[in-house]
This record gives structure tokens, C-alpha cells and sequence, in this order.
């Protein structure tokens, strides 16, 4: 009998939300009147968008400059504003996409003879248009209250998308436009829809009917350009967007598309943040992903100094060396810390192993030579204060500058375009002080070296 009265009270629950969901007839026939309304507005927004065709059906360009594409947009505006657009949004979206596909058919002609304010509103017609019409397939495929889904538009939507997406080299150019306007948050979209849009369903139902399309998709699909155009959108919405802006970036990691601007962008978004934390965690990241690229551990060495926390960066870095011991980024970097805190001999120990690892590393070079003429001047200090002989400390820091010279040379020539300034700095430092004695041995041809490193960084050379 429990469970009889239990099943009961169940049935009545259940009727009871059928019959709370019911709309009133009156309720319904203003639902109607306000998509009758809609109706009304979108067919009045197509006719004004609509392309005059001349006596051979072509359309007619000239008069098609007269049309008013902003007042057909206006139409669309207010259809999107009424409080039943929900029910109609595929329509909706789909007039709004035919607006933008109409315009980039008028412009076209003066676009293809380079009036740049034509090229820009084709882009921008290509960008705005490709993603309504994306909008309207999403739309019309969703179920209705009925459970049907609407197909009728679905050929010619896919068709004017296509056309759209190949006429803007897949969108890029959209982005680009938009980029140079700032309109960070269209360029973001367009470069994005650009990444993304080879492998759309409505590019893939285009795909279907046209052999041409086909071809060009799949290719565009195998392109590491598109991961390039991910790129680019995540850099624009880094203006409007840092969070969304690392999002994106995120996606990029271990794709076909140079791997530093990846990192170093998730980096310069949380710096920009000022999320020190997240800061490190992605330097040590990419510094294992690209141990020879020295942007991440001279950044992570940085910071560690500027925090004035050498056991914790080392603990740090000892970590980090645990997940890849052979990573001559990380050893250049534990090596810089122990000679800032004077603890000379085991960062040689570190170089050393760096070295052996990557023995054109130019960090692992540059402040290995570094280390030497700290603890040559060090020394020398200490020779003087105990008033020790001429001979002795010119003996002393000569066998200190022979060990650091082949490792300043080495990071002269790792440094291809000569853009660190350190390795002139000591290099010159070093060389100068060996040919500047009158009698010294090769001064002709260590004058000469001086003056090759001189040039190479626009320093004054020693005639």
C-alpha cells in the first residue's frame, strides 16, 4: 500500500511541472506575434541587402553600391533585440551573415584593384560574415521544441561560408584588419576562426559538395600556418583578455609552430599579471621543453636575484634538474648562483657539467669565463692587501684570463648576432689586458681579435 501511495504522489509531482511549463494561450499568441515581428524585420533586412542583377543575371555592381547595408543591419539589430530572438537565432544569424556576404561581393571589384578602404571592409565583411554564418549552422542544428533540427540553408550557407573563408587566405587577412584597427576582440576571433575553421562542420559540409573546397581544406588542415594564426590570437587577446590570452597559448604547446614564442608568451602574459609564481613555473617548463634556448634561464636567473633568495633558487633549480638532469640551462643556471654567493669552485663543478652537455652553450660560456675573472680579481685583492710581489700577481691573473679566454671566445661565437652585450664587456676586458704590455707575446694578434669583437658590437676599436 506504501509503495502504491508513494507512486501516486510521484505521478502527481510529475504532472504537476508538465503543467507548470504549459504557456497560456494568450501567453502563446504573443510568443507568435513577437516572431512574426522577427519575421518581418529580417525579410525587409534581406530585401534591402538583396543584389540587383542586371539583363544577363549577373549582379549589378554599380547599382549595388546604392545599398544601404548599414540600415539592413539595423533591421537585423532590432530582430536580435526582440525578446523572442532565441526561438529564431539561426534565421536570425543567417540574414546577418547574407548582409556581410552581399557587401563583400560589391566591394570586391575595388578591393581587387587595392583601394584599401574597400580591402578593409572585405575582410572585414569575410571575418564577420564567416562567423555568423558558423553561428547560424550551430543554431539550426540544435533541436528544436519539436526535436527537429533545421537543414533547408544548409547547402547555401556552407557554399557563401567557403566562399568567405578562401576569398580572406582562410581569414587571416580578416584578423589583420582587424589587428591594425585594434579591434582586439574581432582580430582575437577572426585569427582563431582562421586556426580553427578548415575543420568546421560547415566548412566540412561545403567540403562535400565542392571537390575544389575538398583539396584546399585538407591542405589548409596539414598547414602549420594555422598554428600560427592561433598565435596571433592570442597575442590580440592580450589586450582585452590575459587569462583568455594564456588559454590560447596553452593550446599551441608541442603543436607544429615554433615552441619559444609559445612559452615565452605564457610568460610575458603572467608578467604582465605580475603572478611571479606562474611565472616560474612556466620559465622551469620551458626550459626543459627547450633546454638551448637561453631566454628562459636567464629570465628565471634574473628573477631569482632581483628576490635576493640564492638557496631557495638553487633548491629551485635542483628540483628542476631531478625532472632532467641533462638540461644545461638549468646547470648554467645553479652554477651562476653558487658564483654570486662565492662559492666559486662548485659552480665550476656546474659549468663544467653544462659544458659537457652543450659545448656551445652560450650562457654556460659567457659567465663560466665570468666566474674565472671574479675570482682572479678576488684574488688579486687579497695579493695586494698582503703586499705580495708584481711578478707573483701578474702570474696569478694570467692563469686565470688563460682559463677564462677560450670559454668569452666560445660565447662570442655562439652569439651569431651579436646581441649580448656581457661578452664584449669581458672579452675586450680580457684581451686589453693582455696585449696592453708592450713586450707582450702575439700583442699584434690579440690587438687584432680585439678590434673583431669591437666591430662586431659597434665599440671603439684599438688602433
Amino acid at each position: 500500500m506504501k509503495k502504491f501511495i508513494l507512486s501516486l504522489l510521484a505521478i502527481g509531482l510529475c504532472a504537476g511541472t508538465v503543467v507548470a511549463q504549459e504557456l497560456s494561450k494568450e501567453e502563446q499568441k504573443a510568443i507568435k506575434e513577437q516572431q512574426k515581428v522577427i519575421t518581418t524585420l529580417l525579410k525587409d533586412a534581406e530585401k534591402a541587402a538583396k543584389l540587383p542583377e542586371d539583363a544577363m543575371g549577373q549582379v549589378d555592381i554599380e547599382k549595388a553600391k546604392g545599398i544601404n547595408f548599414d540600415a539592413a543591419r539595423s533591421l537585423v539589430e532590432q530582430a536580435l533585440a526582440n525578446p523572442q530572438a532565441g526561438t529564431m537565432l539561426g534565421e536570425i544569424k543567417r540574414i546577418a551573415g547574407l548582409i556581410e556576404y552581399n557587401q563583400s561581393k560589391v566591394v570586391l571589384v575595388d578591393a581587387q584593384n587595392n583601394d584599401q578602404t574597400a580591402l578593409n571592409t572585405l575582410f572585414s565583411n569575410c571575418g564577420k560574415g564567416f562567423q555568423l554564418f558558423q553561428e547560424a549552422w550551430d543554431a539550426f542544428a540544435t533541436p528544436d521544441a519539436k526535436g527537429k533540427v533545421n537543414t533547408k540553408f544548409n547547402d547555401d550557407m556552407a557554399a557563401k561560408a567557403y566562399e568567405l573563408f578562401s576569398m580572406s587566405n582562410g581569414l587571416a587577412n580578416c584578423g589583420f584588419t582587424a589587428y591594425n584597427q585594434k579591434d582586439w576582440a574581432n582580430a582575437a576571433k577572426f585569427f582563431e576562426l582562421a586556426s580553427g575553421g578548415a575543420e568546421s562542420a560547415i566548412l566540412e559540409a561545403a567540403a562535400k559538395k565542392n571537390p575544389i573546397a575538398l583539396a584546399d581544406l585538407e591542405k589548409y588542415k596539414n598547414d602549420s600556418v594555422k598554428y600560427q594564426n592561433l598565435l596571433y590570437a592570442g597575442s590580440c587577446y592580450s589586450e582585452v583578455d590575459k587569462m583568455k590570452s594564456i588559454d590560447v597559448f596553452k593550446q599551441l604547446i608541442g603543436k607544429n609552430t615554433p615552441q619559444v614564442p609559445v612559452y615565452s608568451s605564457i610568460v610575458g602574459e603572467y608578467a604582465q599579471l605580475k603572478d611571479t609564481a606562474n611565472m616560474i613555473t612556466w620559465l622551469q617548463k620551458g626550459m626543459e621543453a627547450l633546454p638551448s634556448e637561453n631566454y628562459f634561464s636567464s629570465n628565471l636567473f634574473s628573477i631569482y636575484l632581483d628576490r635576493n633568495d640564492l638557496d631557495g633558487a638553487i633548491n629551485a633549480m635542483k628540483a628542476s634538474l631531478n625532472a632532467n638532469p641533462n638540461n644545461a640551462g638549468t646547470l648554467t643556471i645553479i652554477a651562476r648562483l653558487f658564483t654570486q654567493k662565492g662559492e666559486t669552485e662548485t659552480a665550476k663543478e656546474y659549468f663544467d657539467k653544462a659544458l659537457a652537455i652543450d659545448p656551445m652553450n652560450l650562457d654556460a660560456n659567457l659567465y663560466y669565463g665570468y666566474t674565472w675573472l671574479v675570482e682572479m680579481e678576488q684574488g688579486e685583492s687579497e695579493m695586494l692587501k698582503n703586499h705580495a710581489r708584481e711578478a707573483e700577481i701578474d702570474a696569478f691573473s694570467n692563469e686565470k684570463m688563460e682559463k677564462a679566454l677560450p670559454l668569452l671566445r666560445n660565447a662570442f661565437k655562439a652569439d651569431a648576432n651579436h646581441e649580448n652585450n656581457d661578452i664584449p664587456n669581458l672579452l675586450m676586458q680580457v684581451l686589453y689586458r693582455k696585449f696592453a704590455p708592450t713586450k707582450a707575446a702575439n700583442r699584434q694578434a690579440l690587438i687584432d681579435e680585439y678590434n673583431e669583437v669591437a666591430d662586431a658590437y659597434g665599440r671603439p676599436r684599438k688602433e
